[in-house]
């Protein structure tokens, strides 16, 4: 897992998403954050579909989303044991904020305050193919 920051930041009234969800995928997978340029501006829902091609032309799989606190607690596949887990932004931000974790450990807050989620709302499961 490499450390990838986020670059751009949510503002509600412009329509804009930060892209800390994309940081933490980046950082999980390893796959630029380039690559998920665009994504902040993408709708909830209309986002899959290109970040399912992004995974799999990366050799990685988007296994399913799973809201049971005690399985994202637990989980311990993902890459390399890391996954991405999204809840309350400390900023108050409806859309939350996404973050890294491993054997139920926060590692990584992709935003530069560092200060992480405020609630285990839900985690992504991404695995190699």
């Amino acid at each position: 897992m490499k450390p990838i920051y986020q670059t751009s930041f949510s503002d509600e009234k412009a329509g804009i998403r930060g892209n800390c969800l994309w940081a933490a995928v980046s950082s999980v997978t390893g796959i630029p954050l380039e690559s998920f340029r665009g994504f902040e501006y993408l709708l909830e829902g209309t986002w899959f579909p290109p970040l399912w091609e992004i995974l799999t032309t990366h050799n990685f799989t988007y296994i399913g989303m799973i809201r049971d606190k005690d399985k994202i607690m637990s989980y311990d596949v993902g890459v390399d044991g890391y996954y991405v887990v999204c809840g309350g932004s400390p900023r108050g931000h409806a859309s939350g904020h996404a973050v890294v974790y491993k054997g139920g450990v926060m590692v990584h807050d992709p935003h530069p305050e560092n200060t992480g989620i405020t609630t285990i709302d839900y985690a992504y499961m991404i695995e190699r193919m």
